[in-house]
């Protein structure tokens, strides 16, 4: 399976939000592989909502695909996109620890 990351949705971004949106992925996506101890594929879905008050508010979907299970975190959304990727992000992690119980354990 070949490592990628794809986002879904992150054409109507600022770049500064695209650059925050691969920064992010990217960093969580070492992680995650370190995590999982094999390779991965993300796909980000990023989808951005206008309120009433003008500011704009962000609902993050995260599918984590592995060959051993495919994780995904979905409902994280806030007014910002780093705070919102990181509730994602962390979600997957979570998920993750749980499935294969390598929190705290140490590697031989």
């Amino acid at each position: 399976m070949a490592e990628q990351i794809r986002y879904v949705g992150a054409t109507g971004l600022s770049e500064f939000n695209k650059g925050t949106l691969d920064r992010l992925s990217t960093a969580y996506h070492s992680k995650l592989k370190r995590a999982l101890k094999n390779n991965l594929s993300l796909a980000v879905h990023v989808k951005g909502h206008q309120s009433d008050g003008g500011k704009q508010k962000f609902s993050i979907h995260v599918k984590c695909d592995n060959p051993g299970k495919k994780l995904s975190s979905d409902k994280h959304h806030d007014f910002s996109l780093a705070k919102a990727l990181h509730k994602g992000f962390g979600a997957v992690m979570k998920e993750a620890e749980h499935l294969y119980h390598n929190k705290g354990k140490k590697r031989r």
